[in-house]
């Protein structure tokens, strides 16, 4: 700081110091935990928290699972029926029986993997166990 202002004399900052005060220094914020907070704190924390998950939820930035799944599954079914037309492409382009045999085998590999990677962690969960 240069000099100190006062009713009739204006502050007189040193820039420079100023810049290097507020961009050297350590952030010095660092979060609190729910459980370190006092009772009062906490509920008001978590009263913040439902009210922004309220507004993600009617703002669409958080989507229910079940659409999820929903959207998850018509983009599965549709990528696999486009895929499983691609032998009979290949076979009425004149492809041989080996290359759409080939191909056959590849796509249903593909898609298998596919959904066996789409499954819930639920059922992946079981089904590994």
């Amino acid at each position: 700081m240069v000099h100190r202002g006062g009713l009739n004399r204006p502050w007189c900052f040193d820039l420079l110091e100023v810049m290097r005060w507020r961009f050297d220094r350590a952030d010095t914020y660092q979060p609190v935990a729910p459980d370190d907070m006092t009772p009062q704190d906490r509920r008001a924390w978590y009263d913040s928290e439902k009210c922004r998950r309220d507004l993600q939820d009617r703002c669409r930035e958080l989507i229910p699972l079940e659409e999820v799944e929903q959207a998850m599954t018509i983009a599965v079914r549709t990528i696999s029926r486009a895929l499983d037309e691609i032998p009979d492409k290949l076979e009425a382009t004149g492809a041989g029986p080996a290359e759409v045999a080939v191909a056959r085998e590849l796509i249903g590999s593909h898609v298998a993997a596919l959904t066996d990677n789409l499954a819930p962690q639920t059922t992946r969960g079981s089904r590994d166990a």
